[in-house]
């Protein structure tokens, strides 16, 4: 993943599924990266602003495994 504003960054996400039943299955999503200071200041409010986004991607995600969008 690649943040482009405020400052040019890359992180690398990393998402296991597993299949935990006919119609369920578990996602765990992992972001790897690192900011140095003063930018490290910032995760807290860029972690508030990352719920809306997150719960859009995952709802793609339920989207694509249902069959819907892929």
């Amino acid at each position: 993943i690649r943040f482009k504003r405020t400052k040019e960054r890359s992180a690398r996400v990393i998402m296991e599924l597993e299949s935990s039943s006919d119609n369920s299955t578990m996602v765990n999503w992992i972001n790897c990266g690192t900011l140095s200071y003063p930018w490290n200041l910032l995760i807290p409010i860029a972690e508030k602003n990352f719920g809306k986004d997150m719960e859009e991607s995952l709802r793609s995600l339920k989207d694509i495994l249902e069959g819907e969008n892929g």
